[in-house]
């Protein structure tokens, strides 16, 4: 679980420094949808439901319980989500930084080429 939570950290990072160039004609979605509507508030409900029993268990000197099936399952579920829509949105970083790069090397109009064989 540590891994796609990095992996989450250090996409979110990366592209605030992509959003900070002018790729808006690119077509890249906000970084904000990655993480839209994927945390639901009955997981919020699970979560705390699990902490409050093992601060519980803390206090009364028990190791806590291990996290219950339905915990596992939407941290399993968050997981491969995000992971779906972090793949998909690193595409689209790509290709919107492609889009820049091939705008940056196309050379400008009425010059000739550089090298013979860019002429063919």
């Amino acid at each position: 679980m540590k891994r796609p939570l990095i992996a989450a950290i250090f996409a979110t990072f990366a592209c605030a420094s992509v959003h900070a160039q002018d790729f808006d004609r690119h077509a890249v979605p906000p970084v904000e949808s990655i993480f839209s509507g994927l945390v639901q508030e009955q997981d919020v409900a699970i979560a705390f439901s699990y902490l409050r029993d093992s601060l519980d268990a803390a206090l009364d000197g028990r190791s806590p319980a291990p996290p219950s099936d339905v915990l596992i399952e939407r941290g399993q579920a968050i997981t491969n989500e995000l992971n779906r829509r972090g793949a998909a949105y690193a595409r689209s970083v790509l290709d919107a930084i492609e889009a820049v790069v091939r705008e940056g090397v196309r050379p400008a109009p009425g010059l000739p080429p550089s090298n013979p064989a860019q002429g063919m």
